[in-house]
C-alpha cells in the first residue's frame, strides 16, 4: 500500500470510519470512538492499510479550520451572560488553576524549559467539546445542572484556545533565544495583538458587510458558500503570512463574519462540513496511537490518567463548592472534563512546528519517562 496513492488510501481510512463507526453506534458508544479506532486499525502502527502521509495532514488541516471558522461565527455574548456563573465561576479559575499547576509540575518534575511547560499546561487544561456534548445530548443531560455546568466551562476551554494560540509564537521565541524574557519579544508580540484586533475591527465592521452585501444580491447560495471559503482561507493565510496560524486566522473570520448580518447564513452552510472533516481528524488522531508503545508504557499511562483525574477533577470540585455548587453538580462536572480534548491536538500540532513540541507525541511521553 506505500504506492498505492492518496485516492485508494482515502478511500479505505472512509471506508473503514463508516464500518467501525456504525458498530459503535449500535454498541451505544459515541461515533467518536468509532473515528479514533478506525483510525488506529488501518494506520500505519496497525495494519498499515493507510500510511502517515502528507495527504491526511493536509485533511486533518483543512478540519481543523473549518473547526475554528465555526467556532468564531458560532461566538455569542448571549450565551456567555446566560452561562456566566460556570464561566467565570469555574471555567476561567480551572484553565488558569490547571494551566499554573501542571507547568510547575513538569517543570520541577521533569526539568523542562518554562516555555515548554507552559505550552504543556496550556495542553493539559482543555477537554473535549465534542465528546463531553455528544455524551450530554445523548444522555439528554444538557438542560441538567451539571450539563449547564459543564457547557460554560466547556465554553471557557474553547475561548481560551485564542489567547494560547496567539501565546504560541511567543513562546516559540522565547524557546528559540532560550531566555525567559526579553521586551523585544514581548513587544513584537503586543505589535501583531494590537494588528489583529484592529483587522477584526475594521473588517467586522466595513469590509466583510459590505462585500458580503454585493454577493447576496446574486442570490446564489452556492457563490454566498464559496465567498465564506474564500473569507475563511483568505483571513486565515493573511494571519499565517503574519506570524500567526491558519486555525488561528479561520477563527477570526469567522469572528468577522458574525459580527455581520449574515452570520446564522454562514454558520448554516459551515456547520455540517465543519463536522465531516472532525470525524476525518480524530480518525487521523487514531492513526498516530502506537499501540505497542502503550502496552510498553501502560503503567504511565494510567499514572498520568490518574494525575489528570485528581488534579482537573480535583480543582473543579474544590472551585465548585467553593462557589456553592452542589456537591453532586460539582462532583459530575469534574469527572465529565478531566480528559484532554481536540485543541490539545491541535495545539500540540502548532506547536510541534515552533519547536515547543516533538512532532510524535509517543516520542516526548517516551523522552519524559525516561
Amino acid at each position: 500500500m506505500e504506492h498505492a496513492g492518496f485516492p485508494l488510501e482515502f478511500l479505505i481510512l472512509v471506508g473503514a470510519t463508516t464500518i467501525v463507526a456504525t458498530f459503535c453506534h449500535y454498541l451505544r458508544l459515541p461515533t467518536i470512538v468509532g473515528f479514533i479506532v478506525a483510525g488506529m486499525v488501518v494506520g500505519p502502527f496497525g495494519t498499515g492499510l493507510v500510511g502517515s502521509t502528507p495527504a491526511s495532514r493536509q485533511i486533518t488541516e483543512l478540519g481543523v479550520i473549518f473547526l475554528m471558522f465555526t467556532i468564531g461565527l458560532e461566538f455569542s455574548f448571549a450565551k456567555l451572560r446566560q452561562l456566566r456563573s460556570s464561566f467565570l465561576g469555574l471555567g476561567l479559575p480551572q484553565v488558569i488553576g490547571t494551566l499554573v499547576l501542571a507547568a510547575l509540575i513538569i517543570k520541577y518534575s521533569l526539568n523542562f524549559p518554562w516555555s515548554k511547560s507552559i505550552f504543556l499546561g496550556c495542553l493539559v487544561s482543555l477537554s473535549s467539546t465534542a465528546i463531553v456534548m455528544k455524551l450530554l445530548q445523548d444522555a439528554r443531560e444538557t438542560a441538567a445542572p451539571y450539563g449547564t455546568t459543564t457547557i460554560g466551562i466547556l465554553l471557557c476551554q474553547d475561548l481560551a484556545v485564542i489567547p494560547m494560540m496567539l501565546a504560541l509564537p511567543l513562546l516559540t521565541e522565547v524557546q528559540r533565544v532560550n531566555v525567559p524574557f526579553s521586551w523585544n519579544v514581548v513587544g513584537a508580540w503586543t505589535f501583531k495583538l494590537a494588528s489583529v484586533s484592529t483587522l477584526l475591527f475594521l473588517g467586522g465592521k466595513y469590509v466583510v458587510p459590505f462585500f458580503l452585501e454585493r454577493v447576496t444580491k446574486t442570490k446564489s447560495r452556492e457563490l454566498f458558500f464559496f465567498a465564506m471559503l474564500l473569507l475563511c482561507f483568505g483571513v486565515a493565510f493573511a494571519m499565517e503570512y503574519t506570524g500567526f496560524s491558519l486555525a488561528f486566522g479561520a477563527f477570526i473570520a469567522g469572528l468577522m463574519i458574525a459580527e455581520s448580518p449574515y452570520g446564522r447564513q454562514a454558520t448554516a452552510d459551515i456547520v455540517p462540513l465543519r463536522d465531516n472533516f472532525l470525524g476525518l481528524f480524530f480518525a487521523s488522531v487514531g492513526m498516530m496511537v502506537d499501540l505497542k508503545f502503550m502496552a510498553m508504557k501502560f503503567h504511565w499511562i494510567l499514572l498520568t490518567m490518574i494525575a489528570l483525574l485528581i488534579l482537573k477533577s480535583g480543582l473543579i470540585f474544590v472551585i465548585g463548592r467553593l462557589m456553592r455548587f452542589p456537591v453532586t453538580t460539582a462532583l459530575i462536572t469534574g469527572l465529565l472534563i478531566f480528559q484532554v480534548g481536540e485543541f490539545s491536538f491541535i495545539l500540540a500540532d502548532l506547536g510541534a512546528k515552533g519547536g515547543l513540541f516533538v512532532a510524535e507525541p509517543a516520542v516526548t511521553f517516551a523522552r519524559a519517562l525516561e
